[in-house]
């Protein structure tokens, strides 16, 4: 890590952590690189890293720190490292929108799929129903991942893969693998096969946001129940 990439990570941690509030001006560069023990140079791209980030508003005269709520996806990842675990509320959230994202990319993809997207996606269904508990994350990623990119819509897909860089590292970081409900997952995906048989659009959305509120909810148990474990070892 370079200098100026530590400086920007200490600062950023400072605003995220509210360190430094909304509209308030971060300390001069000079005043940066006394504590730093380094150049105005190397303050000067921080604060630009800060500002590309969108957390910091760099203007003549000084950096001003923005609210976290105008800032854009590229902030989530680093909110989701303020501590030991990400934050289940955030995580919750995450996945809130991450369903109705994919109630949608499944309604577009039945409708735009040719025969063999639709075979390669029952295949990765009948998986889905005997995969051990293991194999269960990634193979639900791969049936989200096929319907996104079967939908044909390129938002669509650039907020989902933005939501999938900025969480699946972190969570995979962690080495839980959350208990599932294997039969409540086989049913569902016995059902959204029948749904594609019947080319059924509202069960198939259905499903695939009944899948995701399955894995979510049980990785945001997982992490409650991680944090309440660490919080409880700390005391």
């Amino acid at each position: 890590m370079s200098r100026t990439e530590e400086v920007a990570l200490i600062l950023q941690d400072e605003i995220l952590r509210g360190q430094y509030r909304p509209g308030e001006r971060l300390p001069s560069e000079r005043d940066v690189a006394t504590r730093f023990e380094t150049s105005r140079g190397t303050v000067r791209e921080a604060f630009k890293k800060l500002d590309q980030l969108g957390i910091a508003s760099v203007q003549p005269g000084g950096a001003r720190v923005v609210a976290v709520e105008e800032c854009t996806l590229d902030v989530l990842g680093p909110l989701l490292d303020l501590n030991r675990l990400p934050d289940p509320v955030l995580v919750e959230e995450v996945m809130e929108l991450l369903g109705l994202l994919a109630g949608f990319a499944a309604r577009s993809f039945l409708q735009r799929a040719s025969e063999t997207e639709i075979a390669e996606a029952k295949t990765v269904l009948m998986a889905l129903q005997t995969a051990r508990q293991e194999e269960q994350g990634q193979t639900f990623r791969k049936l989200l991942r096929l319907f996104v990119i079967g939908s044909d819509r390129l938002v669509l897909r650039l907020i989902t893969n933005g939501l999938r860089m900025q969480m699946l590292p972190r969570i995979e970081a962690t080495g839980l693998v959350p208990a599932l409900d294997l039969q409540l997952v086989s049913k569902i995906a016995g059902g959204m096969q029948g749904a594609l048989d019947r080319e059924d659009l509202e069960d198939l959305s259905e499903g695939i946001q009944k899948l995701v509120d399955v894995f979510g909810g049980s990785l945001i148990q997982f992490l409650s129940e991680a944090n309440s474990q660490g919080d409880r070892g700390l005391t």
